[in-house]
């Protein structure tokens, strides 16, 4: 079972509601010793009050999770005990030309999400901008293609095109210089 908790915690309202769904969650994930769950983006779970605990209880309970988490997120997880029941699995970022495998796979579904299609010369874009951007391969030339393509169905266009890779990556960098700027 693979689970997104970005997409889990996005509707709820409050800490506890988050929590009590992830708690629900694990305790079901504890009752049937076969299932293995995949989350991806752990550390929302370590952000919430009782998430940490909720994470330790499971993985005591003889849970089967694998997660993934930001870059050096590990080191600066507060909580110790939590931290001691992880196993920790570097992984490199993809290169260049396995993220344009990735992003080939993923295409289609996301053509078909927003409606258009997606050539080549698109998603050889995105690989090449992606490395420019802060971030990791293929999280980030994922995000330009989604972007991307979510641009060009809003302008009811019905092929992406490298330009409009770019001018999502635009977007991208006047943001980051905002934020950059805002906070000196």
């Amino acid at each position: 079972m693979t689970l997104d908790l970005g997409c889990l915690l996005a509707g709820t309202l409050f800490d506890a509601e988050g929590e009590n769904l992830l708690g629900t969650l694990l305790r079901e994930i504890v009752s049937s010793p076969e299932t293995v769950l995949a989350l991806e983006h752990l550390q929302l779970a370590t952000i919430m009050p009782r998430g940490p605990l909720l994470l330790a209880s499971a993985l005591d309970n003889k849970a089967k999770i694998i997660g993934t988490l930001l870059p050096g997120y590990l080191t600066r997880l507060d909580n110790i005990p939590l931290r001691r029941r992880l196993n920790v699995v570097p992984l490199p970022p993809l290169s260049p030309s396995a993220t344009v495998s990735v992003l080939r796979a993923v295409g289609t579904r996301m053509a078909a999400c927003h409606g258009v299609e997606i050539d080549d010369a698109c998603i050889l874009a995105c690989v090449q901008v992606a490395q420019t951007l802060p971030g990791y391969l293929p999280g980030q030339a994922i995000a330009l293609l989604d972007g991307a393509g979510a641009r060009a169905a809003l302008s009811e266009a019905s092929i992406i095109g490298p330009d409009d890779v770019y001018s999502v990556a635009d977007q991208i960098r006047n943001r980051l210089d905002w934020e950059k700027d805002t906070q000196s």
